[in-house]
């Protein structure tokens, strides 16, 4: 579509838009002092706060559907994903910032897309945590499925660990705890989330973990909640790099699949990357199944054995031999939250926290082959001694080893030995003969 050349037809797309009001905009036309470039007006608008860059883009191209939505007027897009996209909105009339979720038009087609949209609502809009994102309502206008939700101002776990590389021992635990804590609450209710990653997990600038994307959640006490099931029996809904074993091959979840989740993303956390890294999309599932659980100690020297047997236990690949509860979790991890000397809130670097961006609110499936980089240094990391609290001990599988490469020289000497062999071994059957 070709940009608009004339003051005239800029304003006339920004009428069409709604955007305005009726007033607001007869006074601009009316104003002589006025640019006869659209861009310029553009600017000026935005810089009287009457206009976002957001909307300026679309406008200036000719694009003017779809700005309000019900009471809610669009500023600006703030996530996307498979069922749809995420703007920061404000009532029109309150003033009031939230975020909204909408369906987009191809997944709008889709009985099963509608129907998990909908349970989405119905599932987050039953919780109600300082750790969980708040659904407000579900709305529709024009035939437009949307979800109004509480507005978060902040970065994805995913977003801090690109720009500063991975988090402290005590800041996984503090992390991991607030987690546990609305998890807890969910489970309590009979919700398990089922796709619990890095992703999924937003750090408010005042430290405070937020839970995103209700959009997998299923009611484990009520058979009719589930709909994956019974519209889609042929899918597997989550994440390969932080799916539990049970989610890999369709079996039932429970709380411990959310367990085993939450174990692979404080993993994440704390090395740079997921717990079977590397290996080909294809065998991820059976690795969750059935390899080793990589232990900590080999990618984090500094990190204690007993913290590691956290994780391990976390990631155990029978759910029965994971914790029983999320509070046990918290309850593992709480001495080591505290390990750092300073209080049990999470503190990030300003820095870190600027230019808040995406909330991922649909579900996706995210690969090391198309993982995002940053150009970012890490920080350096803090080493942590453990606790002067015991932590709680627990048993678990033996983890797998990180493998060690042979030098040059090593590989040389295994030639010389062979070699060595084969001429004894060629000495000693020539005097039998």
């Amino acid at each position: 579509m070709p940009a608009l050349a004339s003051r005239s037809e800029f304003l006339s797309v920004v009428a069409e838009s709604h955007l305005l009001e009726a007033g607001t905009l007869d006074s601009l036309r009316a104003d002589e002092s006025l640019p006869e470039n659209p861009r310029e007006i553009a600017e000026l608008l935005i810089q009287k706060g009457l206009l976002t860059r957001f909307q300026a883009k679309h406008l200036l191209v000719g694009k003017y559907r779809g700005f309000v939505l019900g009471p809610y007027r669009l500023m600006n897009q703030i996530g996307r994903g498979g069922m749809g996209t995420v703007y920061m909105c404000e009532h029109s009339a309150h003033k009031v910032r939230v975020a909204l979720k909408v369906l987009s038009p191809e997944m709008a087609e889709s009985k099963v897309a509608v129907e998990r949209f909908l349970r989405e609502a119905r599932s987050a809009s039953a919780l109600s945590h300082p750790n969980i994102v708040r659904v407000h309502h579900v709305g529709q206008s024009g035939g437009t499925h949307y979800i109004v939700m509480e507005f978060v101002e902040g970065a994805t776990l995913e977003q801090v660990v690109d720009r500063k590389g991975p988090f402290t021992l005590a800041e996984a635990a503090k992390i991991a705890i607030q987690v546990a804590a609305g998890l807890q609450h969910a489970h309590e209710r009979g919700f398990v989330h089922r796709d619990i990653k890095p992703d999924n997990l937003m750090v408010t600038k005042g430290g405070q973990i937020k839970i995103l994307d209700m959009g997998l959640t299923k009611s484990v006490k009520n058979a009719a909640d589930n709909l994956t099931g019974v519209l889609n029996t042929k899918t597997i809904l989550g994440t390969l790099d932080y799916l539990s074993p049970e989610q890999a091959i369709q079996n039932d979840v429970s709380a411990q699949s959310d367990i085993y989740s939450l174990g692979a993303t404080i993993f994440m956390l704390l090395t740079g990357h997921s717990p079977y890294d590397g290996v080909p999309a294809n065998q991820k599932l059976m690795q969750h199944q059935f390899g080793q659980v990589p232990n900590l100690v080999d990618f984090r020297s500094e990190a204690p054995e007993e913290f590691a047997a956290i994780l391990s236990k976390m990631m155990a690949k029978k759910p029965e031999d994971r914790f029983k509860s999320m509070a046990d979790v918290a309850a593992a991890l709480q001495p080591w939250a505290m390990a750092d000397g300073q209080s049990a809130k999470l503190s990030l670097p300003s820095r870190v926290m600027a230019n808040p961006t995406a909330q991922s609110q649909t579900p996706t499936v995210r690969d090391a082959a198309n993982a995002t980089s940053s150009d970012a240094k890490p920080a350096p990391q803090i080493q942590v001694a453990p606790p002067a609290t015991p932590p709680v001990v627990v048993a678990a599988p033996e983890p797998v080893r990180k493998r060690k490469r042979l030098d040059a020289k090593s590989i040389a000497f295994l030639v010389l030995l062979g070699l060595a062999c084969a001429v004894g071994l060629g000495i000693a059957i020539s005097q039998l003969f």
